[in-house]
């Protein structure tokens, strides 16, 4: 039977970052993320999901501003702009500002999972009750 691990033996301590903290390789060979690559990319790709599905609104909206006397409303806009330009005619100028809602979603992400680890935020205890 194995003893106990000491208290002061360090080999018997989890990483200082936590669990997540190491880079471990899994049983498929390869490297696990660590939590600020995870929240980066998970960032990145909640930023791009964002304004995929908004930018066509607000080229909408944009038209009715500049153009409010062609339409008749948001659906005639939306009609005529697709109609005029296929539905890429929705998404004309996404490229810089999909590259900010990335940017701006992936640093959101980061900073919140750096706070909770500065904080000491245990997930798997915490509830909206005890969120502590």
């Amino acid at each position: 039977m194995a003893a106990p691990p000491e208290a002061g033996n360090p080999s018997s301590r989890p990483p200082l970052g936590g669990p997540d903290a190491t880079t471990a390789p899994s049983p498929s060979g390869q490297g696990r993320l660590s939590s600020g690559a995870r929240d980066l990319l998970a960032g990145m790709a909640a930023g791009f999901a964002v304004k995929f599905v908004e930018y066509p609104f607000d080229t909408v909206k944009v038209l009715q501003q500049t153009m409010g006397g062609s339409y008749t409303g948001a659906w005639d806009c939306l009609a005529t702009t697709y109609r005029g330009g296929g539905l890429m005619a929705l998404y004309k100028g996404m490229f810089c500002p999909l590259l900010g809602s990335m940017a701006e979603c992936a640093t959101l992400f980061v900073a919140y999972g750096w706070m909770k680890k500065a904080l000491g935020v245990d997930e798997s205890t915490a509830t909206l009750a005890r969120p502590v």
